[in-house]
C-alpha cells in the first residue's frame, strides 16, 4: 500500500520493530478458546504471522494530530490488545478502533485477544471519556457507544 499510494506509514514505537521485521507475536487469549488458539499461534511462530517488512515514516508514542494532513482528528495510543495498539479519532465522535474492540459476540465487544487486559480497560475508559459516539472495529460491524459502555461496566465489576 505504501508503494502504491505513497502514503506515509505511522506506527507506535512499541511495535516499530515488528513492522520492520515483518513479524509480530500472536496476542494472548482472554477466554478459554482464544487462549488455546493463541498458544497454537505462538507455537507455530513466524509461519502464521509473517508479512512483508515495512519501515515506518512516522513513529509515535503519544497522541498524534492529523490536522496537518487535512483530517479533523488524531491517532491515539490505546494499549491493551498489544502494546502499540492505536485508534483514530475523527471529529471527536468517530473512533476507528481496530482490534482494541471486537464486535463479534452477541452480548459483548470484549476482544478474544489482548496482551494486557487492565491496560485495555484503561484505553476503553479513555475512549468513553473522549465522547465518541460511533466505533468501527476491525472485526464486526460498527456500533454505538452504549454497547461499549455496557461491556466496560461488566468488565470493571
Amino acid at each position: 500500500m505504501k508503494e502504491i499510494t505513497g502514503a506515509k506509514v505511522l506506527v507506535h514505537q512499541a511495535e516499530a520493530s515488528c513492522l520492520e521485521q515483518g513479524f509480530c507475536d500472536f496476542p494472548q487469549g482472554t477466554m478459554w478458546f482464544p487462549k488455546i488458539t493463541s498458544a497454537i499461534g505462538r507455537s507455530v511462530g513466524k509461519k502464521l504471522g509473517e508479512y512483508p517488512p515495512v519501515v515506518s515514516d512516522i513513529l509515535i508514542s503519544e497522541r498524534f494530530d492529523l490536522q496537518p494532513y487535512g483530517i479533523d482528528g488524531y491517532v491515539l495510543p490505546t494499549p491493551g490488545h498489544t502494546a502499540g495498539s492505536v485508534c483514530v479519532i475523527i471529529e471527536q465522535k468517530h473512533a476507528i478502533v481496530g482490534d482494541t474492540i471486537f464486535n463479534i459476540f452477541k452480548h459483548s465487544v470484549y476482544p478474544p485477544y489482548a496482551n494486557d487486559q487492565e491496560e485495555l480497560l484503561r484505553s476503553w475508559k479513555q475512549l468513553l471519556e473522549i465522547g465518541c459516539e460511533h466505533f468501527y472495529p476491525a472485526h464486526g460491524k460498527p456500533f454505538r457507544k452504549e454497547r461499549l459502555q455496557r461491556t466496560y461496566a461488566e468488565k470493571k465489576r
